[in-house]
């Protein structure tokens, strides 16, 4: 079983170890893939261990928010007869490798490359000659997606035709909206899905600009070089990217409590506020968790992770981008907290 991020990098990752004849030996293949946040990897995990024959397990581009729980679900699961292989370049604590190597699971980490390089340089041997086009397609189009591009694929992109090229842009704006059709599109070869993936990224590509717009309209900078945006969740990730671009910020912290700004969206909104009276209530969002996303030019990892901890929630990530996951009402002291400690720094 394939177990990996529902990103870019994660689905390429899986894409590049569905061309090596390890995985045709254990029979995976697209529809045997199953996709997680580091938010859902020990839900999917404790399922698997409840639910699931014992079966080579091969992890790729995860860590979780509750590093801990990970940890202790992955040795359960090795004690239940499960095999693991897990290759990854995100941050973890520094036992951690060592811990679970010592029961028996395979752990490739390199934090210099992203993950979908990674998995291609551990089994480029192991792909046959006639998909390796296909494999370093998939290597390139991860790194572009996870912004990790390195000499190597610099020099492989270089050496595609200008359709190719194209394709690593397009795929790239039009987003992975569904990673099992993506890599149908890829691995099989389906042409007529891929123009459907060029229509989305020309549409994709000035409502990217649209947001882009937004966040340098709405942010506001702190002291220190700290910008703050407050936007829907689903675009956390880009609108800190936006900004950590724009001369003189360090770091770029973006919330996901803002309003969906897709014009989709607010035609939802006005039709569901006639209905809303109707509509049984929820609980107060303040209650709930908040998702964060941070980008820094400077190491800001080993700040995340302490400064979320102190808010009773959950950080950690790469060296200058990283996520958080906190109580709503702690937000303030989050943000507070994270300034003080730059300002240490």
């Amino acid at each position: 079983m394939i177990i990996t991020h529902a990103d870019a990098d994660g689905w390429c990752s899986a894409g590049i170890f569905l061309l090596t004849d390890i995985s045709k030996k254990y029979e995976e293949n697209i529809d045997t893939i199953r996709y997680a946040t580091v938010r859902y990897i020990n839900i999917l995990l404790n399922q698997i261990l409840k639910r699931e024959k014992p079966c080579n397990l091969f992890i790729f581009d995860l860590n979780a928010d509750d590093t801990i729980t990970y940890k202790n679900l992955l040795i359960k699961l090795v004690k239940n007869g499960f095999r693991i292989t897990l290759i990854d370049h995100h941050i973890t604590y520094d036992s951690f490798d060592d811990e679970i190597r010592k029961n028996g699971i395979t752990v490739i980490r390199d934090l210099s490359l992203c993950c979908s390089e990674l998995v291609y340089k551990v089994y480029k041997d192991r792909i046959n000659i006639k998909d390796r086009d296909k494999a370093e397609f998939l290597m390139c189009l991860g790194a572009i997606a996870d912004k990790r591009v390195s000499q190597n694929i610099t020099n492989r992109i270089l050496k595609f035709r200008w359709e190719k090229s194209y394709d690593l842009y397009a795929i790239n704006l039009a987003g992975i909206k569904n990673g099992y059709e993506f890599l149908r599109c890829i691995l099989l070869e389906k042409e007529n899905k891929m123009k459907k993936i060029y229509e989305r990224a020309s549409r994709k590509r000035l409502f990217l600009e649209k947001i882009r717009k937004y966040v340098l309209k709405k942010f506001i900078l702190m002291k220190n070089n700290v910008a703050v945006i407050h936007i829907f969740k689903k675009y956390i990730g880009l609108a800190a990217g936006i900004l950590i671009d724009v001369p003189d910020i360090e770091y770029a912290i973006a919330i996901g409590d803002g309003p969906n700004i897709h014009p989709l969206a607010k035609l939802f909104l006005f039709l569901k506020s006639f209905i809303k009276p109707f509509l049984r209530k929820k609980e107060p969002y303040k209650d709930s968790m908040i998702r964060i996303s941070i980008r820094s030019t400077k190491p800001v990892h080993t700040i995340v992770i302490k400064t979320s901890k102190l808010c009773n929630g959950f950080g950690g990530g790469h060296k200058y981008a990283c996520g958080a996951r906190i109580p709503y009402n702690k937000l303030n002291l989050f943000i507070k907290k994270f300034v003080n400690e730059i300002s240490q720094g």
